[in-house]
């Protein structure tokens, strides 16, 4: 019978937070928020009503879920794959982006045509956040 290792919240949490700490910066106009946002064709609002603050911090708040759901799972594959420190939880989390993130996302270019930099965008911003998450788990492994 196949077991899920044991589950370290702690440091699920904490992947899940440095993950969403990864996306603010990345998506920040400091690094390429603007890009993001031009590549996506989404236009900067003047100001944000309530209504839009509000949903933004919605989509925030799932965002944080989806964080956890994938720090959960990206422990489960460090615990089978025995990895133990932060290098090898960072390799756990290379071969989880590589295998599940570059290919699924790659319909964005293939179907929803998309350009190939907001890909690269995004499949970047993924790249940093789970070799992070995995560090994190790897840690407490």
């Amino acid at each position: 019978m196949l077991l899920m290792p044991v589950v370290n919240w702690v440091a699920i949490l904490v992947a899940a937070a440095v993950q969403m700490i990864v996306g603010y910066v990345w998506y920040s106009p400091m690094l390429f928020g603007n890009a993001w946002m031009k590549l996506s064709g989404i236009k900067k609002p003047e100001k944000m009503d309530d209504a839009a603050k509000s949903a933004m911090m919605t989509s925030m708040f799932w965002m944080f879920v989806g964080t956890i759901v994938t720090a959960f799972v990206l422990s489960g594959f460090i615990g089978y794959a025995g990895a133990k420190g932060l290098m090898e939880g960072a390799f756990v989390g290379v071969m989880a982006w590589l295998g599940f993130m570059v290919t699924s996302h790659a319909g964005m270019v293939l179907f929803d045509r998309k350009p190939f930099q907001l890909y690269l965008l995004n499949v970047g911003h993924m790249f940093v956040g789970i070799i992070l998450a995995g560090a994190v788990l790897g840690y407490w492994a």
